[in-house]
């Protein structure tokens, strides 16, 4: 009889030395993905060899911090498939980048607002970002391509406008009782309004306005792949999770109601102020650096909830990994439909992913709540 697993149940059959074989299994599985990936000739169907594309990685990074500090950069002319192991590494770095800042970003709305069903992008900073590239695209045309500085200037300045007005106005019209509820609403004007904005700059520009339009948010990663674009992404991530890591024991305080969490003596509305900002550069930084992914912030970290129970920061490394993870499978399997010239953005075939692993979710926890009741 098929029944539905839960977090209690897994950790129950799970001991500790399962537990480690579980863990060591998981890791193999992520290395295997990373390396055939990484293996991917991004020209042709055909795999290169493993020990070559490890020594050009090493290569790229030694030149890559050269350059970066000003220092003499060793050669790479005549290096064997030194192009092509550069830009899959690049590639790859992103896309494990991106996975784990948006199912980061998801597990922490989702804790701040107590609902399963938030996501990052409801205070509409999403929209800031395609505001952004409206903008931009309207000024500078197909001159963005080479504005990687300029671009990344405007989204962030953009977002940050949108999160201070829907900060701002949701506390003056609630007064701070309700900012959540209060938040949520002024987002959601703010998202509409935006959003008919954008529509309406994307039927009155050219052909060619459009396609860069497209390539900006759907690929990003394409466009803007660079060492400087992984630089600033892993440094915005890192001060984004810093502050969750530091505040790990008492975020779980969120799941209480607030006059509960005083009464434990914490600030839940600092907490919630800092999760919240924290969440919305993590899916903006996504967004800027790699472009829009979809589904992966709603069902990651209710499927990382279930398996692995509630407790805050356990979610949040749960979500690292499996972001990271089924970013790479959705990236590969682009890849392969990029090669046989069916040119599918990543963020699609992700959500495809997605759907199919939260039907499975939902149908396993029915079954399981039969089986009990029986």
């Amino acid at each position: 009889m098929a029944t539905g697993l839960n977090a209690a149940q897994v950790q129950k059959h799970l001991n500790p030395g399962r537990r480690a074989r579980f863990r060591l299994l998981w890791a193999i599985v992520f290395v295997a993905t990373c390396l055939v990936v990484l293996c991917m000739h991004p020209n042709q169907i055909a795999f290169m060899p493993l020990g070559q594309v490890l020594q050009n990685i090493a290569l790229f990074l030694r030149v890559s911090f050269a350059n970066l500090f000003g220092q003499t950069a060793p050669r790479v002319e005549g290096v064997a498939l030194y192009a092509e192991s550069a830009i899959r590494f690049r590639d790859t770095m992103l896309v494990l980048l991106a996975g784990a800042a948006v199912s980061v970003s998801g597990a922490v709305f989702q804790n701040a607002m107590r609902n399963p069903m938030a996501g990052p992008t409801m205070l509409g900073v999403s929209s800031g970002v395609s505001l952004a590239q409206v903008v931009l695209v309207v000024q500078y045309s197909a001159s963005v391509y080479a504005m990687s500085a300029t671009r990344f200037v405007y989204c962030y300045a953009f977002a940050g406008l949108v999160l201070l007005i829907v900060f701002g106005l949701g506390k003056l019209i609630g007064g701070g009782k309700n900012l959540v509820r209060d938040m949520l609403l002024v987002g959601t004007v703010v998202n509409r309004l935006i959003s008919t904005i954008v529509s309406y700059y994307r039927t009155v520009m050219d052909a060619d306005q459009l396609l860069v339009l497209q390539n900006l948010s759907e690929k990003g990663y394409d466009v803007f792949n660079s060492f400087f674009n992984i630089a600033i992404f892993v440094l915005v991530s890192v001060v984004c999770i810093l502050p969750l890591y530091l505040l790990r024991f008492s975020m779980n305080a969120l799941t209480f109601d607030d006059e509960d969490g005083r009464s434990l003596g914490v600030r839940t509305g600092v907490l919630r102020f800092v999760g919240l900002l924290s969440g919305s550069v993590l899916i903006t930084a996504s967004m800027v650096h790699f472009g829009n992914v979809g589904m992966l912030s709603l069902v990651v970290p209710h499927l990382c909830r279930r398996f692995f129970g509630a407790e805050f920061w356990k979610t949040c490394r749960a979500c690292l990994f499996f972001g990271a993870f089924f970013m790479l499978v959705g990236r590969g399997i682009t890849n392969f439909l990029y090669l046989a010239n069916y040119q599918v953005p990543v963020g699609m075939v992700v959500n495809v992913l997605m759907a199919i692993l939260f039907a499975w979710t939902i149908l396993s926890s029915r079954r399981g709540l039969v089986s009990n009741s029986n």
